[in-house]
């Protein structure tokens, strides 16, 4: 994930720059559909990793642990580690004029049936930000990155 984050980094910041290491932190703002290809291109190359997706409606329990995990396709998987994400739409809801669809983009579909509070805290407003003069990266090997011209960035935060 360093790397990628290395490879595809449009901004970089080093936080608590003027503080001891200890508290010191790098930050990188990457691009979204960069990061996303070259994470995939390189989970499918990785051996011994099988990638399938499908929404979970339910967790398979033998003995008091979670052995596996049934989807909306009628299929069970199993495993020593079961590994469960949210995605992007937990309980999501359109909304199109007065009618409300459970959902999300694309036909994506609401992960309504797996219940959990992620508890994700509202992000605050924050100025824009500039990048640092020479990129702080991820990981040791930065050489991707040295060159790269940083790019104003205004931080987003959710609205409601």
């Amino acid at each position: 994930m360093g790397l990628t984050a290395d490879t595809t980094g449009i901004q970089f910041r080093l936080l608590n720059s003027s503080k001891g290491p200890a508290v010191q932190a790098p930050r990188a703002q990457c691009d979204k559909k960069a990061y996303q290809f070259r994470m995939k291109h390189l989970c499918e190359l990785q051996p011994g990793l099988t990638i399938f997706q499908a929404m979970v409606t339910g967790l398979i329990f033998e003995g008091g642990a979670v052995v596996g995990v049934n989807t909306n396709l009628d299929l069970a998987f199993y495993g020593r580690t079961v590994v469960v994400t949210t995605g992007t739409f937990l309980r999501g809801l359109m909304h199109i004029g007065n009618n409300k669809t459970e959902g999300g983009r694309l036909g994506d579909f609401s992960a309504k049936s797996l219940r959990s509070n992620p508890g994700t805290p509202p992000l605050p407003c924050l100025p824009s930000t500039t990048p640092d003069k020479k990129a702080t990266c991820s990981t040791w090997n930065n050489a991707a990155n040295a060159s790269r011209d940083g790019l104003l960035a205004a931080t987003k935060y959710p609205v409601g």
